[in-house]
Parts: C-alpha cells; structure tokens; sequence
C-alpha cells in the first residue's frame, strides 16, 4: 500500500438480500406453504414438486426480467404456477385466493438480520478507515421499506443507498471511482453480486448463502470463482478487510 493510497477510506459496499437481511428463509416458507396448498387439492393427480418449483421460478424470473424486481411478482408467480395446471371453475378461484393468502402472509412477516451481520457494521462504522455502502436491486419502496423496518440507515445514510431496477454495475462503478482497488463488494449471487463488482474493478466477496446458493440458475463462471474471495460467514468480513488493506507484508 503506497502512500496515496494509505489516505483514501476502503468502500465497502454490501447487498442487502441473504447477506445482511435472511430473506431466503422467508421465501422458501412461502414456497412450502403454497406448494402443500397445491399438491392438497390435487390429490394422487398433484405434479411432482419440483416440476411445480420450476414452473413458479420460471415464472418470477419472467416477471423480473420484463417489470423489474416487486415482491408481488413472487406471489404472482404462485398463481401462475398454479394456472399452468389448467384447473378452472370455482375450486381454481378459491385455490387462487388461498395462495395469494398464504404468501403474502409468509412473505410480509417481519424482517430478521443474518447472524452477525449488526456487529459487523457497527464494528465497521466505527472505523474511520472503512465507508459502508449498500446497493441492492430491486422495488425502491421496498427496499427502503426493509432499511428503516432493520434500522440499517444508522450504519448507511440515505446518500451511500443505492437501489437500481436491475443492475448493480453503474452505482458500483460510481461508487468506486478512481480507485476501485480500495473498494470492496459482499454479497451471496454471482450474476448479481460477483460479476458487476469483477466488471466495476472492486474486490469481490461472496459469501454464500446455503437456502439460496444458484438460486434460479445463478452458475459462477470458472473466471467469477477464481477472481472471488470466498467467505462462510459474515463475521469473517472484518478480519478479510483488515488482512486485505491495512496488514504489512513480512518483509526478511
């Protein structure tokens, strides 16, 4: 680390989905509970689960990719799912009404932290060596929604948010500016985490999130795995950071 460089505070960026806020749990409760609505009204003539899965993930991928990301597109997605099975008449409405139900009921439940992710960041911005960062894609109304319900704008002001509707590339780049060696992206998904933050030059951290890991078809390259520096938890970040940007190398 030269001189120039010892002066400029280390920008640690962090995505907010399954890397500081545990939202795959919640999906996979709604998943779990429309699909046992589903398979119980079909009875011996239900689909095979993962047929049902890959129709509902299809689904929310389409919706995304054409509207952005809203978590209505998730509860969409589950009826969709369900029309896909061609049932009609007056059980197909009320099977409808029961899905929209149960997953609005799992997926609006309150908002729980990772474990440990609250220590890091107060560990983190208390340090005058480190700016936090978050940027995150999605519905902006809900993501700010989830910020404020965590109370995370303590540790990241409204100015160091970044929500774009589909890609984490331009903020990051903003954000790193000239110097990108002194930035840092965390998250838990290669094509939305790792792949921008390789692109935009910032050192990328993945930490992999087991309930979610290459969830809709999120496959690293063998380029994205190499270049990223790999994590099980994110207790783990301050050690990397201090290792990374502030150890002296041994010198005979």
């Amino acid at each position: 680390m030269n001189e120039q460089q010892s002066g400029i505070r280390v920008r640690v960026v962090f995505d907010l989905d399954d890397t500081l806020l545990a939202e795959a749990d919640k999906r996979n409760r709604t998943a779990f509970s429309c699909a046992s609505i589903i398979i119980h009204e079909l009875g011996n003539q239900a689909p095979y689960l993962e047929e049902l899965l890959g129709s509902q993930r299809q689904h929310h991928l389409r919706l995304i990719q054409k509207y952005g990301h809203h978590p209505d597109w998730y509860i969409e997605s589950w009826l969709r799912a369900w029309t896909d099975l061609r049932i009609r008449g007056a059980r197909y409405v009320a099977i409808a009404a029961r899905l929209r139900h149960a997953a609005e009921r799992c997926y609006q439940s309150p908002y729980i932290l990772m474990t440990g992710a609250l220590s890091v960041l107060t560990t983190l911005s208390q340090d005058q060596r480190y700016e936090l960062y978050l940027v995150t894609v999605g519905d902006t109304k809900t993501q700010s929604h989830k910020l404020n319900a965590c109370g995370l704008h303590q540790f990241l002001p409204s100015e160091r948010v970044f929500i774009p509707p589909l890609s984490k590339l331009e903020p990051l780049q903003q954000i790193a500016g000239d110097h990108p060696d002194r930035a840092v992206m965390i998250g838990n998904s290669f094509s939305s985490d790792m792949d921008p933050a390789i692109q935009a030059g910032l050192l990328p951290v993945w930490i992999p999130c087991p309930a979610i890991q290459y969830y809709y078809g999120d496959y690293p390259s063998a380029e994205s795995v190499e270049r990223c520096t790999q994590l099980s938890d994110i207790q783990q970040v301050p050690d990397l950071l201090e290792a990374q940007f502030f150890s002296s190398p041994d010198t005979d």
